[in-house]
C-alpha cells in the first residue's frame, strides 16, 4: 500500500491498493457493499486498541502525517448497535481526505444465531426462560442418580441459572451448546456439547421422566453429532470428533450412544470420588469422527457393531504326550501353577497357527498342531474377563525331544512330561480337569466342550 501524501490534501498520485485480501470480516452484506475496504477496520483516536474493544475488530493505524480521526467519546462499542451499524457509524470511519496506512487482518466471524434442528420427529432448539417449570418437573431420581446430584437438587432458580450459563457459553464462543429436546409438543429432555479441545466436543444428554424408551434420545444425540461435525460454512460447529463417556452400568445410555452412531473405543478408569458420582470408577468412551462413513453404508454399520459387540479372549494350547501317555507341562515364571504349552491368540490370528507359534517361541520345538480336541470356556477369574481355551492335538512323541528344547526364560522356567498324578499336584484344579477332558477326547476321537474343565 502506498504511503499517504505529505500534503494535507490527497493528490492524484494517492492510490488505494489494487488488490485486497480475499478474507473479509463477516458483516452485513449491505455494509460491505457500501464501504471502502479500508473502513472494515476500526479507527482509533490513540492508534491503539482500547481494552474494551471487541477482539474481532482490528485497529487502523494512522501514519504520522495523518490528522487525528474523529471518534465518539461514548463507551466502546456504542450500546445497542449491531456489528454492521457500529462499522458504519461515524466513530468507525477514517477521514476521507486523509488516507491512512491500514493493517488489515482476517477477522473472527461473529457467533451465528443458535439454530433450531429437527428430523421431523424431534426438535432441538435454544432454551428459554419459559421452559424452566416444565424442565424442573421432568427431573426425577433416575437423572439424579446418574448425574450425581440430589433428587431435589434441580430448582427453578438453579434451572434459570443453568439456562443463563448455556446462553452465555454459546454467545461468547460456543464453548458449550445446549438444546432443549422437544417431541410431540412437549419438552422431553436436554442435549448439550462441551468443547474439550480444539475440534473435540463431549456429548451429554438426558430425558425427563415419562419420555424414555421412545427413541427421542437417539434422535437428539444423532442430530447433535451431525451438527457438531458439519463444517462451519454449512451451519455446523466444524468439529472433527465428538465423544461421550458413559458408566458401564448405564445400559440405556450406552444403547443411545451406539444407536446414534458413536463407536465404542475403550474404558477409561477414574479414581473413586473424581467422577460424576462418588461411586464412579470407570467410563466407557464412545466417539464419532467427521471422517466416519454414514451409518447407511454397510461398512460403517458393521464397524459400529464391531466396536461394541462382545469380544472373547482366545487361548490356544497343545496336548503333547510321550509313549507313556505322560503330558507335557510348562512351569511358568508369572504364576505358581503349571500349564499346557500355548498362549493367547493374537488379534486376527488363527488359533491353530497361534499354538504352533507359541510352542516354537517358548520351547523352540516345531510340532504341527493337529485337530481340535477340546473347547473349554473359562469364566471370569482373578481379574481376567472370561475366555475360550482351544486345546489342539499335539500327538505322541519320544521323551527325548526335551533334549532339543530351549525355553524362553522370560516366561518358561522348565518343561517336563508329567503323569496324571503330577498333573493333579502341579496344576490348578480347572487346568487338571481340562487336561483330563482333552485326553478323553483324544482317546475317543470326538471333540469335547467343557466349562472350566467340566
Amino acid at each position: 500500500m502506498t504511503r499517504p501524501p505529505t500534503s494535507p490534501k490527497p493528490t492524484r498520485q494517492t492510490r488505494w491498493p489494487t488488490r485486497w485480501p480475499t478474507r473479509w470480516p463477516t458483516i452485513a452484506s449491505s455494509a460491505r457493499r457500501s464501504l471502502p475496504p479500508a473502513w472494515t477496520s476500526r479507527s482509533s483516536c490513540s492508534g491503539s486498541t482500547p481494552s474494551s474493544a471487541p477482539s474481532s475488530i482490528r485497529v487502523c493505524e494512522p501514519s504520522s502525517t495523518a490528522r487525528r480521526w474523529p471518534c465518539a467519546s461514548a463507551a466502546w462499542p456504542p450500546k445497542k448497535r449491531s456489528l454492521s451499524s457500529a462499522i458504519t457509524s461515524r466513530c468507525w470511519q477514517p477521514r476521507r481526505d486523509h488516507p491512512a496506512r491500514v493493517r488489515l487482518v482476517p477477522l473472527d466471524s461473529p457467533v451465528p444465531e443458535q439454530p433450531t434442528l429437527t428430523d421431523g420427529v424431534v426438535t432441538l432448539r435454544r432454551w428459554s426462560a419459559e421452559d424452566v417449570d416444565e424442565a424442573v418437573a421432568g427431573h426425577d431420581e433416575v437423572i439424579a442418580h446418574w448425574f450425581g446430584w440430589p433428587v431435589d437438587g434441580v430448582t427453578p432458580e438453579r434451572m434459570r441459572a443453568a439456562i443463563e450459563r448455556w446462553h452465555t457459553a454459546y454467545d461468547e464462543g460456543r464453548s458449550e451448546v445446549a438444546f432443549v429436546v422437544e417431541a410431540e409438543g412437549k419438552l422431553v429432555g436436554n442435549v448439550d456439547l462441551r468443547r474439550r479441545a480444539d475440534g473435540v466436543g463431549e456429548l451429554s444428554w438426558l430425558l425427563f421422566q415419562g419420555q424414555r424408551g421412545r427413541g427421542f434420545a437417539t434422535r437428539a444425540v444423532r442430530m447433535m453429532a451431525d451438527y457438531a461435525l458439519s463444517e462451519e460454512g454449512q451451519g455446523g460447529l466444524g468439529y472433527w470428533r465428538v465423544e461421550a463417556k458413559v458408566e458401564p452400568d448405564n445400559h440405556d445410555s450406552l444403547r443411545v450412544a451406539t444407536r446414534s452412531g458413536l463407536r465404542r473405543e475403550g474404558v477409561r478408569r477414574v479414581e473413586r470420588g473424581r467422577g460424576d458420582r462418588e461411586e464412579t470408577t470407570s467410563y466407557v468412551v464412545l466417539a464419532r469422527l467427521v471422517s466416519d462413513p454414514p451409518l447407511t453404508e454397510p461398512e460403517s454399520f458393521r464397524a459400529l457393531l464391531n466396536s461394541f459387540l462382545p469380544r472373547k479372549r482366545a487361548i490356544g494350547q497343545l496336548l503333547v504326550r510321550d509313549r507313556d501317555r505322560r503330558v507335557l507341562l510348562c512351569q511358568l515364571t508369572y504364576k505358581r501353577d503349571w500349564d499346557l504349552p500355548g498362549g493367547v491368540v493374537e488379534v486376527g490370528e488363527s488359533p491353530r497357527l497361534a499354538v504352533g507359534r507359541e510352542i516354537e517361541e517358548e520351547l523352540a520345538l516345531q510340532i504341527e498342531p493337529g485337530s481340535l480336541l477340546l473347547t473349554d470356556w473359562l469364566p471370569p477369574w482373578g481379574g481376567w474377563d472370561d475366555a475360550v481355551c482351544l486345546v489342539f492335538d499335539g500327538g505322541q512323541h519320544d521323551a527325548a525331544i526335551l533334549a532339543e528344547m530351549v525355553t524362553q526364560p522370560r516366561e518358561i522356567r522348565t518343561a517336563e512330561f508329567c503323569t496324571l498324578d503330577q498333573v493333579e499336584e502341579r496344576c490348578a484344579d480347572f487346568t487338571a480337569r481340562r487336561i483330563r477332558a482333552a485326553l478323553a477326547a483324544a482317546d475317543s476321537g470326538v471333540p469335547g466342550y467343557t466349562e472350566s474343565g467340566r
